[in-house]
């Protein structure tokens, strides 16, 4: 005789407004060093960046139409959703196993299978087989698959481990799910919330999905400023950092940015991505230790200096 635990697990390989300031905000605590800061990237600053225009996108009939493939779903499945826009279907009014939302309005997917995972352990695919996978479902949904963020890709796994009743020797450990996430990037620079996260269990069966991917254009090109500006702009306190960071960075000797990469940001409006600076900085501290942590600043010209 024998049972199992499960386990899962995540790995895990963020017209223009004439104030940028008021038109997002960047997340994390004010940063004002105390140590000297130099700048030292091993990469160049880009001269220009994008900001992105957001608007909802309506998924089109054939792609209801392979959502509801997954589940098996009919139109007599369908049943009322309290959820405006949204179309909700259900194997069964009560003791639901299977579900699925779509939202009409603004283009998401979200799909759940309760008895896709289960014992006894057969037919879940290896991660080559769920990136594939993940792809054709990601084209059935009218998605560019050209806009997928390069590898690695976060992954998702489930162990199930066995033991024996009698004395709870381990007599062996197996996947009972796997899946991915795929994130998307449109000029090599991520944007964020877009997403497809989708697992397997038996025979491949979908146990989890959902997908965000709106319509996102390019709005316009900004200038960024120099290296002195965004120098001024952290010395300034107009960087952030996450609040988790390590507090011995606050008694550093000296501070270097030795990288510097675009990140974007959804905007107050809800529908602009605005671009950042995310800077590497490395803290060198009284014990001649290092330690490394990000700062997140303004990088566009426009960003008015005396607003925070």
């Amino acid at each position: 005789m024998k049972f199992t635990r499960a386990v899962t697990i995540l790995v895990l390989i963020v017209s223009v407004s004439p104030s940028f300031a008021a038109a997002f905000q960047l997340d994390g605590e004010t940063f004002r060093p105390a140590a000297p800061l130099v700048w030292s990237p091993t990469n160049e600053l880009l001269q220009t960046v994008p900001v992105y225009k957001l608007t909802q996108r309506q998924l089109s009939q054939s792609a209801i139409s392979n959502a509801m493939q997954i589940g098996s779903f009919k139109p007599t499945n369908r049943m009322p959703s309290s959820e405006k826009g949204v179309l909700l279907f259900q194997d069964k009014q009560e003791s639901m196993t299977r579900f699925l939302k779509i939202s009409t309005k603004e283009g998401w997917v979200r799909y759940g299978d309760s008895k896709a995972e289960g014992i006894p352990i057969h037919g879940v695919p290896s991660f080559n087989e769920v990136e594939r996978l993940a792809i054709t479902y990601l084209y059935s949904f009218g998605c560019d698959t050209n806009q997928l963020l390069a590898k690695p890709r976060p992954r998702i796994e489930t162990t199930t481990t066995s033991y024996k009743k009698r004395d709870g020797e381990e007599v062996g450990k197996e996947a009972s799910r796997r899946g991915l996430i795929l994130f998307r990037q449109i000029g090599g620079f991520q944007i964020p919330g877009e997403y497809l996260s989708i697992d397997f269990g038996n025979n491949a069966r979908v146990c989890n999905l959902s997908l965000n991917w709106k319509n996102v254009n390019l709005l316009k090109q900004c200038d960024t400023v120099n290296s002195d500006q965004i120098m001024a702009w952290i010395k300034n306190g107009k960087a952030t950092v996450s609040p988790d960071v390590d507090p011995r960075v606050a008694k550093a000797k000296s501070l270097a940015i030795k990288g510097v990469s675009v990140c974007h940001t959804l905007g107050n409006s809800q529908d602009l991505f605005y671009p950042y600076a995310l800077l590497e900085v490395v803290a060198v501290l009284e014990n001649e230790a290092t330690l490394s942590f990000q700062l997140s600043c303004p990088i566009l010209a426009d960003y008015p200096a005396g607003q925070p």
